[in-house]
């Protein structure tokens, strides 16, 4: 691209409209001119994979809400705080990003404040059906870019995603008429009553109350997976927890919680501990590498020894 150069250009490469009377020449729009323009615009219309068709007039607009904006459900100080089990809960955040599809158009929404309710269905509640019994629901933000502004444009949408990984824009049949637009911001377990569970979620971390998912006797040298069906969904990438180790005399105690047989992401409790006591520390993004598994390897010097693991939350 080169600022105007051709006769009757200003001094400084500006256009000026000339004075006949003063004998000051008119700008010439040269062709070069004009082609490295038409160019330089084909030229972000390529970056972001759009043809440009003509008569068109908003493919600069769509080009840059493609390669100038964030990720799909990406947000900004987002959080949503259920205090009690509850069917209805509020997601706030100061801005979230929404696409038409992964590499497709985006959307800002600033100032993002929608609730939702899982007794209801559409805009707002559930995509369709019930609320899982003890499962996990997926929370889109979605957007009709073609409609105004509205109590329910943007709004919340839940689809039940137990056993599913959900895909980070709307990927189920059920979104309401126009909402062309949608971005993951929660993923959120459910109560056996089809309610939020009480907890927290804090961008894409997601902290609730302690769920034991081990306790053995069975002291282990190597790793060996326990299940956290139920607890951690499929799209949870690292999981948040306590390990813990009450030996029956007074001894050392080893545990390690690990996303792999190999040990990855490995977090290690060591400690000479009492009898009858136990011995604790917490762990932080453990990698969630098998769907559904954790590993564990442990023991005790001397006497039998009670190996204990609970998840209190996992980011997604």
């Amino acid at each position: 691209m080169h600022r105007i150069d051709g006769p009757g250009a200003t001094v400084d490469n500006k256009f000026t409209e000339g004075d006949p009377t003063g004998g000051v020449q008119a700008t010439v729009v040269t062709a070069p001119w004009l082609n490295d323009m038409q160019e330089e615009m084909v030229s972000v219309l390529s970056a972001a994979a759009i043809t440009p068709v003509k008569g068109t007039q908003n493919q600069i607009l769509q080009a840059i809400r493609k390669i100038g904006t964030g990720l799909a459900g990406a947000v900004r100080n987002g959080r949503m705080i259920v205090t009690a089990a509850s069917a209805t809960a509020t997601y706030n955040a100061d801005e979230v990003v929404v696409k038409s599809g992964l590499g497709g158009t985006a959307w800002l929404l600033p100032s993002f404040t929608k609730s939702i309710n899982l007794a209801g269905v559409g805009a707002g509640g559930m995509d369709i059906g019930l609320a899982p019994v003890s499962g996990f629901v997926a929370i889109y933000a979605a957007y009709n870019p073609n409609a105004a502004p509205s109590s329910t444009n943007p709004m919340l949408i839940a689809k039940d995603t137990s056993g599913l990984l959900a895909p980070e824009i709307y990927g189920g049949a059920n979104m309401p008429a126009g909402y062309t637009a949608s971005g993951l911001v929660g993923i959120y377990p459910t109560t056996a009553a089809r309610l939020f569970k009480p907890g927290s979620i804090t961008d894409r971390l997601v902290q609730f109350d302690v769920v034991l998912t081990l306790g053995t006797t069975t002291a282990s040298a190597s790793f060996v997976p326990f299940n956290v069906t139920g607890v951690v969904p499929l799209n949870a990438k690292t999981v948040n927890g306590n390990i813990g180790a009450i030996p029956s005399v007074t001894t050392q105690v080893v545990m390690d919680v690990a996303g792999s047989a190999a040990g990855t992401g490995g977090e290690y409790l060591g400690a000479y501990t009492p009898g009858g006591s136990q011995a604790q520390i917490s762990f932080v993004d453990v990698p969630s590498i098998t769907p559904n598994q954790l590993f564990y390897k442990g023991g005790a010097t001397s006497g039998t020894v009670l190996l204990n693991a609970d998840i209190t939350g996992y980011k997604f």
